[in-house]
């Protein structure tokens, strides 16, 4: 790994204590895809606790956490897991993204759907030899707006995986100045994506003993709404690509 992933690979990715998914281990004949992904009706954040147990076309049970998936007004699907991985999937495409131990891996087939306020995510990887599924329910929370104004009002958050590891001081405005482990330091922003919706655009550089530019997406968190926010940002889709990960409280 590059040094900014030695430097924050102790950032767990934030959906730790709700996430995690894993692959059967079937051939790609077993896999259909349905091609490109139409995300237009999905709009919302998904997620479960507990766990979920996948059955293979060829009988092997996997089981695995819940993850949270989040599907933004700009039509793009982040889907979070536990054990530092993370799934980007872009509207119109037929290709997800996988990112483990905040390092890009590989491409991923895919497909989603939803029915009466459940999503599905199906996908197949090539190079693993893997494939799984996964269903999880909506969050009511999602409906509920984001004055940025209000909601951060300036205050101080702290990482909450490791607290005093990273502290953000963030603006009523939704700019934001964070400092971390090993003299490694971040600016950026929260910006509304739809203001009627708790969700937010982030960007962020990397600066100090660490560096990159990383954009994602912010959301609260559905057992602390008003105090707890989760972040996913990624450097890109490039095999060099990085995803990092954190989820914020306030004192």
């Amino acid at each position: 790994m590059k040094k900014v992933s030695a430097l924050l690979a102790s950032l767990p990715l934030i959906t730790t204590a709700c996430g995690g998914s894993s692959g059967g281990g079937d051939p790609a004949g077993d896999f259909t895809n349905t091609g490109t992904l139409d995300l237009s009706q999905e709009k919302g954040i998904w997620s479960d606790t507990g766990t979920q147990t996948f059955t293979s076309p060829s009988g092997k049970d996997t089981t695995f956490q819940a993850p949270t998936a989040l599907v933004t007004s700009e039509e793009q699907m982040i889907i979070l897991t536990g054990n530092s991985e993370l799934y980007i999937v872009e509207a119109g495409s037929d290709k997800a993204y996988y990112f483990s131990s905040f390092s890009f891996n590989t491409e991923i087939e895919s497909e989603a759907s939803s029915t009466t306020n459940q999503f599905t995510f199906s996908y197949y990887n090539p190079d693993r030899e893997a494939n799984g599924s996964v269903s999880i329910p909506a969050d009511s929370h999602y409906n509920n707006e984001i004055n940025i104004d209000t909601y951060f009002a300036g205050n101080l958050w702290t990482d909450t995986y490791g607290p005093g590891a990273w502290t953000f001081t963030i603006n009523s405005g939704g700019g934001f100045s964070a400092n971390g482990p090993a003299g490694c330091n971040a600016t950026g922003n929260f910006t509304n994506i739809d203001i009627t919706k708790s969700e937010l655009a982030v960007s962020l550089i990397l600066s100090g003993n660490c560096s990159g530019t990383y954009t994602g997406l912010a959301w609260p968190d559905a057992s602390d709404e008003t105090g707890t926010l989760n972040i996913a940002v990624y450097s890109g889709l490039l095999s060099s690509s990085k995803a990092l990960g954190w989820k914020i409280s306030k004192p």
